[in-house]
């Protein structure tokens, strides 16, 4: 999705490479979400746009730096390549975290601390704030089917 594209998203999923913001959307899209993912990389200035949006709809994905590199290590895992050295270097990983919080804040985002938990219980987090703050309609984690039961429910 191209940043001019984000004002259309419901969540905007922001955080460091390997933080779990794919999966994260991946899995709150099956529960018919729009959700954009903004990658933040050290050095480089995330897209204005994501200044521009509700900030209560985007969420920091904050991870330890230990789980965040052993992340990053499975997935280099066969590259062959040793150009990705800061990618997994110690010090590197924490200023690429610190760089992150430091965006969450200046966007006043919310920050979750994705460290060791699964996905459903940060999606179940991400709801639980999005329908205190939106009052989306009663749409929340559920199953896809479920909707297709109640349509032969009479109507109330």
């Amino acid at each position: 999705m191209s940043p001019q594209r984000l004002q259309q998203a419901d969540i905007i999923l922001t955080g460091v490479s390997r933080a779990g913001k794919t999966p994260l959307s991946v899995y709150l899209a099956m529960y018919g979400w729009k959700v954009a993912n903004v990658s933040l990389v050290h050095g480089i200035s995330p897209p204005k746009e994501l200044f521009e949006v509700d900030p209560q709809r985007v969420f920091g994905l904050h991870i330890g730096a230990a789980q965040l590199i052993a992340h990053r290590k499975k997935r280099i895992q066969g590259w062959n390549n040793h150009k990705n050295e800061d990618y997994i270097n110690e010090r590197s990983v924490r200023e690429e975290i610190r760089h992150s919080m430091f965006v969450f804040d200046r966007g006043n985002f919310s920050v979750l601390n994705v460290t060791n938990k699964p996905i459903e219980s940060t999606a179940n987090e991400i709801l639980n704030l999005m329908s205190k703050r939106f009052k989306y309609g009663g749409r929340k984690l559920e199953s896809p089917y479920q909707h297709e039961a109640e349509t032969d429910l009479p109507p109330e």
